[in-house]
């Protein structure tokens, strides 16, 4: 299994000439106030355990979960994923069907971020303070977990179907991404909608918006 390794993990905006303009910050926010989290700040970055490696740089299309259905209403709009870098919201399907829709699709990687709108009605926007001042969510606070394609098999990947002793036989894995993925905070998911997809508001429309501007400039 991979491990995360902050040195070789990144989210950028580039500019037209591929210098980084933007670099997210992959770490949540370790308010002293919760001493757990203070101490162990940089403990874990942004990571999905049995991600692909790999760089991937391409336009950003928004997915919305990134179910089945999703990803065929994008289909039906004629967006083509070719290339494209995917930002979903967690929720609706596990993390590996996200990503494998989208491997699927030909997207070069993907971008799975917690959404306050999946939070209920103890958000922000309602009064409540964010945690640990309240009971809101963190804006910071990133969800990390397996992408194993699990519908295809559990477990080990190179021990499909029986135990990974020390002496087992091992096969390629067959159910993890060939394509990169991370998680993402609220915080660093909502600078991305508000600077590459026309606003929060906007760029959570599940309307191709990313891949039709990168069209219409020719890049």
């Amino acid at each position: 299994m991979n491990t995360g390794n902050s040195d070789g993990i990144s989210v950028e905006i580039l500019s037209q000439d591929g210098k980084s303009i933007w670099t997210a910050d992959l770490f949540e926010d370790g308010d002293p106030a919760d001493e757990t989290a203070a101490r162990y700040r940089h403990a874990i970055p942004s990571w999905h355990g049995l991600s692909a490696a790999g760089e991937a740089i391409g336009p950003i299309v928004y997915a919305n979960y990134g179910t089945k259905d999703d990803f065929d209403k994008l289909d039906a709009m004629g967006v083509d994923l070719t290339g494209k870098v995917v930002l979903a919201r967690y929720g609706g399907i596990v993390r590996g069907l996200k990503i494998k829709g989208a491997e699927e699709r030909g997207a070069v990687g993907i971008l799975i971020y917690s959404d306050p709108r999946d939070d209920g009605s103890v958000v922000v926007e309602n009064g409540y303070l964010p945690y640990p001042a309240g009971p809101a969510r963190n804006p910071t606070s990133i969800q990390r977990g397996s992408v194993q394609y699990l519908s295809i098999y559990p477990g080990d990947p190179t021990t499909p179907g029986y135990p990974a002793y020390e002496n087992a036989t091992r096969t390629e894995g067959g159910n993890i991404p060939h394509i990169p993925s991370l998680p993402l905070s609220w915080a660093n998911a909502q600078y991305l909608l508000e600077q590459e997809l026309g606003g929060v508001t906007e760029g959570r429309k599940l309307d191709g918006k990313g891949w039709k501007s990168c069209n219409q400039d020719g890049q």
